[in-house]
């Protein structure tokens, strides 16, 4: 069922040794079906003058985050109308196991490289008894996320010290996932800009015979190139995409105003030069198993097969997990297993989409693979957010003082850049409670006042097939290109001394 893949790579792997440190199992849960909600940009005035304002104040031309505080919902939101996905009924009834595999091998700089990788299999293919597993050896697993660590030693005079710090995470996204026949677009930043070029280059020309596919075949998932599209986990997160987005684009508008002719082709104008997404391509693990299976291309469908290339011995060392109720946290042991239907156009359904993409997004990049929280505007009569951590865990290796550091940061960065956004910078009273679970579902709760609270649950194991940054249409690219277009000028008129 695996095909080669349009990612193509250097087979240039020699000498390398992998070794597969753990490959464990879980049944997938009950959950609801799962449907698409993409990022729509509709650009308010007082949404851009407020942060064209912003930057003048703290002269700077860079977007961060903390600029685009409060008023991020006024130039992006996740559509208010669902689409379908391919998380229907169907997908949703055909039992599977989810899974998370580490693989560590040493790179020639002699730093450990650490690669994680959370998916989903095709179908349930493993049958347990008694201590022993029997596995589908063709069974195909679907990779998710990949999340990549580097791993440092050094000596010092009490010992040995050992750090692990993030280096990339991603999600996968391709048509072999189940988007059938259809050809779906991606909005990443490089996406975006790709279509403001190409709906440039078409009112310059004065014609319709350049589309946005002209420029934006890098973003296009169609089961006829079988292609994968990397998408950092940092643009589930609204305030961080928006900001990347903004800057890269300003950037790379003023370097190709320096040029006579504004569609001449150079390093400067790229889009790759602004927005770097990193994927499936820069995965040494990835690329060795390709390679292995007589591929020309970086596929992220892999089987026992293709594993047990690399060490026979992971046949009889994966482990598989029941899930009980004696199993789950005391903290999930009360919360609804599926809770509400996702399909709604209200706005808490709306905004518990939101909400969740962008707490996974946040807990991704900090390297969390569980936490759980709850925060409230609610809680006095002062005005302010409370935001208590119930319980967290995570795939890196770090000692206690950093692993309070994280938290600290985790709970700063959703205050100002997610909770701030999400309830009308902080203006709409708002109790909330979250569990996010990257090898599994991830749970919600919101309670506003005087409304009676409402749990939803989704399937994060698969979050790259309801990713805000896919679309069905090319025609939603290039408007959300334009209105890209127009934040952006405001911000070059408005400052012409920060951005010369």
């Amino acid at each position: 069922m695996s095909y080669p893949l349009a990612n193509s790579f250097s087979p240039n792997l020699t000498g390398i040794q992998f070794t597969l440190e753990k490959l464990v199992y879980f049944p997938m849960r009950n959950f609801n079906p799962m449907p698409l909600r993409p990022y729509v940009f509709n650009a308010q005035a007082d949404a851009m003058e407020t942060l064209g304002r912003r930057l003048q104040e703290a002269n700077v031309g860079k977007v961060t985050p903390a600029a685009l505080s409060g008023i991020t919902a006024g130039l992006v939101t996740p559509s208010t109308v669902p689409y379908g996905s391919v998380i229907d009924a169907g997908w949703v009834g055909q039992p599977r196991y989810l899974f998370m595999m580490k693989v560590s091998h040493v790179e020639y700089t002699g730093v450990t490289i650490c690669s994680y990788f959370f998916g989903y299999t095709e179908f349930n293919g493993i049958s347990t008894m008694h201590s022993s597993a029997n596995i589908d050896l063709d069974m195909t697993h679907y990779v998710n996320n990949v999340i990549d660590t580097s791993v440092h030693t050094f000596q010092t005079p009490l010992g040995t010290v050992r750090t692990e710090k993030l280096q990339r995470f991603y999600n996968t996204i391709y048509s072999q996932q189940g988007f059938g026949n259809a050809t779906v677009h991606t909005q990443r930043p490089t996406d975006i800009y790709n279509a403001i070029q190409a709906n440039e280059m078409a009112s310059v020309m004065a014609t319709d015979q350049f589309t946005i596919n002209a420029l934006s075949t890098t973003g296009m998932v169609s089961p006829f190139s079988n292609n994968v599209v990397s998408s950092t986990s940092e643009n589930g997160i609204a305030s961080d995409y928006l900001a990347r987005l903004l800057t890269g684009a300003v950037q790379a508008t003023k370097n190709r105003e320096i040029h006579v002719n504004s569609y001449q082709t150079s390093e400067d104008m790229s889009s790759s030069h602004h927005f770097v997404e990193q994927g499936v391509a820069e995965s040494t693990f990835l690329r060795y198993l390709s390679r292995q299976s007589g591929y020309q291309t970086v596929s992220p469908m892999i089987t026992m097969n293709n594993l047990m290339t690399v060490d026979s011995t992971i046949y009889n060392r994966f482990e598989v997990f029941e899930l009980t109720n004696d199993f789950a946290s005391p903290v999930l042991s009360a919360t609804p297993e599926v809770g509400e239907f996702w399909h709604g156009q209200d706005m808490v359904t709306c905004k518990a989409n939101s909400l969740l993409e962008n707490c996974v997004g946040l807990a991704t990049k900090y390297g969390f693979q569980v936490i759980s929280f709850k925060a409230t505007n609610m809680a006095g009569p002062m005005a302010g957010v409370t935001i208590g951590v119930l319980d967290f865990n995570s795939f890196l290796s770090l000692s206690r003082n950093d692993f309070a550091w994280l938290v600290d940061i985790f709970k700063a960065k959703f205050e100002s850049e997610i909770f701030i956004n999400e309830t009308n910078g902080g203006t709409v009273p708002l109790n909330m409670e979250c569990h996010v679970n990257m090898l599994g579902a991830s749970k919600i709760y919101l309670e506003y006042a005087g409304f009676p609270g409402v749990w939803y649950t989704a399937p994060t194991f698969a979050s790259s097939l309801y990713s805000p940054v896919v679309t069905a249409t090319d025609e939603s690219l290039s408007y959300a290109a334009s209105q890209v277009s127009r934040v952006v000028n405001t911000l070059l008129d408005a400052q012409p001394m920060i951005y010369s």
